[in-house]
Protein backbone atom coordinates (compact mmCIF):
# COMPACT_ATOMS: atom_id res chain seq x y z
CA UNK A 1 0.00 0.00 0.00
CA UNK A 2 2.60 2.74 0.85
CA UNK A 3 4.85 2.10 -2.43
CA UNK A 4 2.68 5.34 -3.42
CA UNK A 5 4.61 7.04 -1.11
CA UNK A 6 8.20 5.86 -2.28
CA UNK A 7 10.03 8.99 -4.20
CA UNK A 8 8.16 11.48 -2.25
CA UNK A 9 10.42 14.03 -0.48
CA UNK A 10 9.41 16.22 2.42
CA UNK A 11 10.51 19.94 3.35
CA UNK A 12 12.11 19.47 7.28
CA UNK A 13 10.89 22.45 9.03
CA UNK A 14 13.28 25.30 10.21
CA UNK A 15 12.39 24.49 14.26
CA UNK A 16 13.41 20.71 13.20
CA UNK A 17 16.66 22.52 11.34
CA UNK A 18 18.07 23.98 14.49
CA UNK A 19 16.86 21.18 16.57
CA UNK A 20 19.14 19.01 14.17
CA UNK A 21 22.32 21.03 14.23
CA UNK A 22 23.16 19.79 17.60
CA UNK A 23 23.29 16.43 15.85
CA UNK A 24 25.50 17.87 12.88
CA UNK A 25 28.15 15.68 13.31
CA UNK A 26 26.40 12.51 12.16
CA UNK A 27 26.58 11.99 8.40
CA UNK A 28 23.17 11.68 7.78
CA UNK A 29 22.37 14.72 9.98
CA UNK A 30 24.59 16.75 8.19
CA UNK A 31 23.05 15.58 4.76
CA UNK A 32 19.30 16.72 5.70
CA UNK A 33 20.60 19.56 7.41
CA UNK A 34 22.33 20.49 3.77
CA UNK A 35 19.36 19.48 1.81
CA UNK A 36 16.69 20.78 4.19
CA UNK A 37 14.58 17.92 2.35
CA UNK A 38 13.87 14.24 3.81
CA UNK A 39 12.80 11.41 1.55
CA UNK A 40 10.08 8.79 2.51
CA UNK A 41 12.35 5.89 2.22
CA UNK A 42 14.98 8.03 4.16
CA UNK A 43 12.68 8.64 6.94
CA UNK A 44 12.03 4.51 7.36
CA UNK A 45 15.10 4.10 7.63
CA UNK A 46 16.17 6.68 10.03
CA UNK A 47 13.35 5.65 12.14
CA UNK A 48 14.19 2.06 11.63
CA UNK A 49 18.02 2.80 13.03
CA UNK A 50 16.41 4.80 16.04
CA UNK A 51 14.50 1.66 17.14
CA UNK A 52 17.46 -0.40 16.83
CA UNK A 53 19.31 1.68 18.89
CA UNK A 54 20.74 5.07 17.57
CA UNK A 55 18.10 7.49 19.06
CA UNK A 56 20.69 9.89 20.47
CA UNK A 57 22.79 10.04 17.38
CA UNK A 58 19.79 11.08 14.84
CA UNK A 59 17.83 13.36 16.37
CA UNK A 60 16.93 12.28 19.72
CA UNK A 61 13.04 12.09 20.52
CA UNK A 62 12.05 15.69 19.08
CA UNK A 63 13.41 14.10 15.35
CA UNK A 64 11.74 10.94 16.09
CA UNK A 65 8.28 12.17 16.80
CA UNK A 66 8.38 14.41 13.34
CA UNK A 67 9.19 11.55 11.58
CA UNK A 68 7.00 9.59 13.47
CA UNK A 69 3.71 12.03 13.10
CA UNK A 70 4.74 12.59 8.99
CA UNK A 71 5.00 8.83 8.62
CA UNK A 72 1.93 8.44 10.13
CA UNK A 73 -0.29 11.45 8.62
CA UNK A 74 1.06 10.37 5.03
CA UNK A 75 0.10 6.60 5.33
CA UNK A 76 -3.26 8.03 6.56
CA UNK A 77 -3.74 10.49 3.96
CA UNK A 78 -3.18 7.68 1.48
CA UNK A 79 -5.38 5.23 3.39
CA UNK A 80 -8.43 7.95 3.26
CA UNK A 81 -8.16 8.21 -0.09
CA UNK A 82 -8.10 4.98 -1.35
CA UNK A 83 -11.94 4.36 1.30
CA UNK A 84 -12.91 7.31 -0.31
CA UNK A 85 -12.48 5.59 -4.03
CA UNK A 86 -13.74 2.20 -2.37
CA UNK A 87 -16.91 4.44 -1.18
CA UNK A 88 -17.26 6.27 -4.74
CA UNK A 89 -17.40 2.48 -6.04
CA UNK A 90 -13.56 2.04 -7.41
CA UNK A 91 -13.41 -1.97 -7.41
CA UNK A 92 -10.15 -2.60 -5.57
CA UNK A 93 -8.65 0.49 -4.87
CA UNK A 94 -6.32 -0.96 -2.83
CA UNK A 95 -4.93 -3.45 -5.32
CA UNK A 96 -3.25 -1.64 -8.36
CA UNK A 97 -5.01 -2.66 -11.48
CA UNK A 98 -3.94 -4.89 -13.82
CA UNK A 99 -4.60 -7.31 -16.51
CA UNK A 100 -5.19 -11.08 -16.11
CA UNK A 101 -2.78 -13.36 -18.17
CA UNK A 102 -5.04 -14.54 -20.83
CA UNK A 103 -2.07 -16.79 -22.63
CA UNK A 104 -1.76 -19.39 -20.15
CA UNK A 105 -4.24 -22.33 -20.52
CA UNK A 106 -7.10 -19.61 -22.10
CA UNK A 107 -9.07 -21.87 -24.21
CA UNK A 108 -8.53 -25.62 -21.60
CA UNK A 109 -10.55 -26.67 -18.56
CA UNK A 110 -8.81 -27.51 -15.69
CA UNK A 111 -8.72 -31.25 -14.65
CA UNK A 112 -8.31 -33.03 -12.22
CA UNK A 113 -5.31 -35.05 -12.19
CA UNK A 114 -7.08 -38.24 -12.48
CA UNK A 115 -8.53 -37.00 -16.09
CA UNK A 116 -5.27 -36.08 -16.88
CA UNK A 117 -4.01 -39.64 -17.33
CA UNK A 118 -7.16 -41.04 -17.66
CA UNK A 119 -7.26 -43.07 -21.45
CA UNK A 120 -11.25 -43.76 -21.11
CA UNK A 121 -11.85 -39.60 -21.04
CA UNK A 122 -13.38 -38.11 -24.71
CA UNK A 123 -11.27 -37.19 -27.08
CA UNK A 124 -10.24 -33.86 -25.59
CA UNK A 125 -7.11 -36.07 -23.41
CA UNK A 126 -4.31 -37.14 -24.64
CA UNK A 127 -4.85 -40.95 -25.85
CA UNK A 128 -2.38 -43.81 -25.35
CA UNK A 129 -1.50 -45.80 -28.17
CA UNK A 130 -3.14 -49.59 -27.68
CA UNK A 131 -0.13 -51.29 -27.91
CA UNK A 132 1.46 -49.30 -24.96
CA UNK A 133 -2.20 -49.52 -23.09
CA UNK A 134 -1.59 -53.74 -23.77
CA UNK A 135 2.33 -53.60 -22.11
CA UNK A 136 1.05 -51.49 -19.31
CA UNK A 137 -1.47 -54.05 -17.93
CA UNK A 138 1.19 -56.81 -19.14
CA UNK A 139 3.85 -54.80 -16.54
CA UNK A 140 0.98 -54.30 -13.69
CA UNK A 141 0.25 -58.06 -14.11
CA UNK A 142 3.99 -59.05 -13.33
CA UNK A 143 4.41 -56.62 -10.22
CA UNK A 144 1.34 -57.90 -8.80
CA UNK A 145 2.51 -61.82 -8.96
CA UNK A 146 5.71 -60.46 -7.66
CA UNK A 147 3.89 -58.88 -4.30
Amino acid sequence: MNKELYGNTYDIPEDILSHLQKYSGEKTISNLIDSKKISYSNMKKIIHDMNKGELNELGGDVFKNWISRNLESNREGLKTSKNAKRKGGVENAFISPHEKNKQIRSTQRHRKSTERHDTSVDNSFIKLDESVVVELKKINDLIKKLL
